[in-house]
């Protein structure tokens, strides 16, 4: 619950740039810790503030992506959205 606290005083910092891979890694931690809490849908809007940003990053075709599509499939089965 630590970890979650700082991460997300993180994610509401001015001073990270909110197009950076790295914002994305962060907010990709969150989602992974929403999971793990059971918040399917905080998890769900935090991926996809992700998808754009690996997309623009990687290319839409690239292995991380792939998986980041996965992780909001997940989260959207988990809501019943399947």
């Amino acid at each position: 619950k630590q970890l979650w606290s700082h991460l997300s005083i993180l994610h509401a910092s001015p001073f990270l740039d909110k197009k950076d891979l790295t914002f994305s890694k962060l907010l990709t931690m969150l989602a992974q810790l929403n999971n793990y809490m059971g918040d399917a849908k905080a998890q769900k809007l935090l991926i996809e503030q992700v998808l754009p940003i690996q997309e623009g990053h990687y290319g839409s075709d690239h292995w991380q992506v792939a998986m980041t599509l996965v992780n909001l499939a997940n989260a959207h089965g988990d809501l019943g959205d399947a």
